[in-house]
């Protein structure tokens, strides 16, 4: 793989990973048209990776407290917001984890067709479309205290089954588990959040689904570390315009686009 395949890989993951457009979807239609055909196993890791590293560095202070209330709630037995917030992404990871391990072989043979695609992107976009009817007051991003209480277990099994859907190549993951969560009434600054700690577990899990199917011998380590900064810093970017949008309610925005690649996937299959 050549660097400037490597840098255009990793800056279209990083930024429709986060932004409601479906990375998987446009990463297969860019490697389609680049005819990237060998084994891309390690460097999807990489630049998966490279996204998770964006969501820490935007999060690090929500994290950290996260993680200072999940020590404090078990030690002193105390449902703490950080702790709530740990169990809640744990129950939703568990349709995700069903859907990836039982559904990921059949769901993997839609990547290759198109109308497939095209598909499953108009359906994000009518999802995104949506998300107008549940409110537009703005949201306070600046306080690390989410709502907790506008979330429950059952709330967080229906965004972990939306989560599961987006291994479909065209269905947006965050753009999915947000819109879900802003449609039960979950808090949109929780909902980004939580949206993006699902992200954790995601691909921790589906690494080690893959590490044993990789071919390290072949693995192109400097694609792979191209691709991963490359993904991180455009992750950065994309972490930014998504909090900015969800903060006013508006991912309906990236409807059109949507609808517009989506046709467009769906006419050139046809012919």
């Amino acid at each position: 793989m050549s660097w400037f395949i490597a840098v255009l890989l990793g800056i279209v993951q990083g930024l429709t990973e986060f932004l409601p457009v479906s990375s998987s979807g446009h990463l297969v239609v860019l490697q389609h048209f680049l005819e990237v055909h060998q084994d891309q196993l390690a460097f999807d890791i990489a630049v998966h990776f490279g996204t998770l590293f964006s969501i820490i560095t935007i999060y690090r202070l929500e994290l950290w407290d996260l993680l200072n209330g999940i020590f404090q709630g078990l030690f002193k037995k105390a449902p703490t917001q950080g702790l709530k917030i740990f169990l809640y992404v744990f129950i939703a990871s568990i349709p995700t984890g069903l859907m990836g391990v039982f559904l990921r072989d059949y769901w993997a043979s839609l990547f290759s067709q198109m109308h497939f695609v095209g598909f499953f992107l108009i359906t994000t976009g009518l999802l995104l479309f949506y998300t107008r009817k549940s409110g537009s007051s703005p949201v306070n991003f600046q306080s690390k205290e989410f709502q907790v209480d506008t979330m429950n277990w059952k709330k967080a099994l229906f965004i972990g089954t939306a989560q599961g859907f987006a291994i479909l190549p065209g269905v947006s993951r965050s753009g999915s588990t947000i819109a879900v969560a802003t449609f039960l009434g979950v808090d949109r600054a929780l909902a980004a959040f939580f949206s993006f700690l699902l992200l954790f577990p995601a691909i921790f899990g589906a690494s080690l689904l893959e590490f044993s199917h990789i071919s390290w011998e072949q693995a192109d380590f400097t694609a792979m570390g191209i691709g991963f900064l490359a993904a991180y810093l455009s992750g950065l970017l994309g972490l930014i315009m998504v909090l900015k949008f969800v903060k006013k309610g508006r991912l309906e925005v990236f409807s059109p686009y949507l609808w517009a690649l989506g046709s467009g996937l769906i006419i050139y299959s046809l012919i």
